[in-house]
């Protein structure tokens, strides 16, 4: 196959933000930015041998366009097969429910994201586009997630090594993590045999990590979601990096403060601390990291 250009992959680029926002019209602009997300998901997942009955990606480029051709239904069946679970132990948390539904009228956008996807193989910066909108999408509530740029610096700061445990206890899309990857992928010049595990509280974004991993062909583990702050990971790390979330008051739940006597610690005094995040995830770093290492962790 021949190399696609600069100009190929940013007429892509026009077309995915074009008919993604003409979807955000008929939705809002969050959903519609994870319902492209789930699209590059199936690009890089949805696919089985012929005859099997699976919905798969070259079947979902079949589908006929213009209204009432059935692709709002064929995109929901192949989402809903394909989506990853949240965990294999907790049945009972499925994130595949998650997704948003395709609304009437929006066969034609969905049609041509499809197409346009389907007609590059570099779908990685793709991907870091719908991350990007999806966080501004998302700002305006505290919940955005952490730059390219500085996901780099904090990953630089605390230099992971292959082999090396490394946790996001508030890994919003992922990236952290995925830098990581790329930091070591770039030294050791093979797939880093290193763990990855992160957590995020809020199940759609959770859902958004591990499609964001399983584009880039990354191995991870995302927990259940849950709050790191309150249920902090038991199992030893050797790294554990974090971009901390801001404006929330309580460090933890009320009831989980009834809780003391599972803390390593009384929680913060102050009422500054005792409102900060940061504070309560510090002291939760220090205790899931390995007692054979030093803490290395990045904090902004």
């Amino acid at each position: 196959m021949q190399a696609e250009g600069a100009s190929s992959l940013d007429e892509v680029f026009a077309k995915v933000r074009r008919h993604r926002t003409h979807l955000s019209r008929l939705m809002n602009a969050h959903d519609a930015t994870r319902l492209v997300l789930g699209l590059l998901y199936l690009s890089r997942t949805a696919h089985a041998a012929p005859g099997t009955g699976v919905p798969t990606w070259s079947w979902l480029q079949g589908q006929p366009a213009g209204r009432g051709s059935g692709i709002r239904a064929a995109v929901s069946k192949c989402l809903s097969h394909w989506l990853p679970v949240a965990d294999e132990q907790s049945a009972d948390v499925d994130t595949r429910s998650l997704m948003p539904v395709p609304p009437p009228g929006s066969e034609g956008p969905l049609h041509a994201l499809v197409q346009a996807i389907g007609s590059t193989q570099r779908v990685g910066p793709l991907l870091d586009q719908c991350l990007r909108d999806l966080s501004a999408d998302q700002a305006d509530g505290s919940h955005y997630f952490t730059p390219g740029d500085m996901a780099r610096l904090m990953v630089g700061a605390v230099v992971p090594r292959d082999r090396h445990r490394v946790l996001d206890p508030v890994c919003g899309s992922g990236g952290l993590l995925v830098e990581s990857h790329r930091y070591i992928r770039e030294r050791v010049e093979l797939n880093p045999t290193m763990s990855l595990h992160g957590k995020e509280q809020h199940a759609h974004t959770s859902q958004v990590a591990r499609m964001n991993f399983a584009v880039r062909g990354i191995t991870a583990h995302v927990f259940p979601p849950g709050d790191s702050l309150a249920e902090p990971e038991r199992e030893p790390h050797d790294i554990i990096l974090a971009n901390l979330p801001f404006n929330q008051r309580d460090w933890a739940p009320e009831d989980k403060m009834e809780q003391g006597a599972r803390r390593s610690g009384p929680p913060p005094s102050t009422p500054r601390a005792r409102g900060s995040p940061r504070s309560g995830c510090w002291t939760n770093r220090r205790r899931s990291t390995s007692p054979n290492g030093a803490v290395r962790a990045a904090r902004w």
